[in-house]
């Protein structure tokens, strides 16, 4: 999932309203980082594929079964990142509906999107 820099904004605001910008938070988007190295680059690919890279967002919450962040600031990718069928538990069947992002988000075409836990932590540094 990658996010503008609006909906940055918007879970950014979130997590510092509820103080929520932890150490554990941060140990989490840095380990999310690490080990799906969204920092990486695919070689033969550059830049470009480095926000393409496949992750399980730090927010999602496996017992819970969801996402611990509020719909009012979830990015609109993931609002639109839904089961096909009942009865998914682990994300095999899961896909977004292009045809809403596409909606809801013309109007950020030409913005530069990353994945969440870099932008959080490019945030959160810039914000120390």
């Amino acid at each position: 999932m990658q996010i503008s820099s609006r909906e940055c904004d918007d879970i950014m605001e979130h997590l510092q309203v509820h103080n929520l910008i932890t150490p554990d938070l941060i140990s989490d988007l840095e380990k999310c980082i690490r080990d799906f190295r969204l920092d990486v680059p695919v070689p033969g690919n550059g830049l470009r594929d480095l926000k393409r890279r496949h992750y399980t967002c730090p927010f999602f919450k496996h017992a819970a079964l969801g996402c611990s962040l509020p719909a009012e600031v979830k990015p609109y990718g993931c609002l639109a990142f839904n089961p096909q069928s009942k009865g998914i538990t682990d994300g095999g069947n899961c896909r977004s509906d292009s045809a809403l992002l596409e909606q809801v988000s013309s109007d950020m075409v030409d913005e530069e999107k990353l994945s969440i836990p870099i932008a959080l932590m490019k945030r959160i540094k810039s914000a120390v």
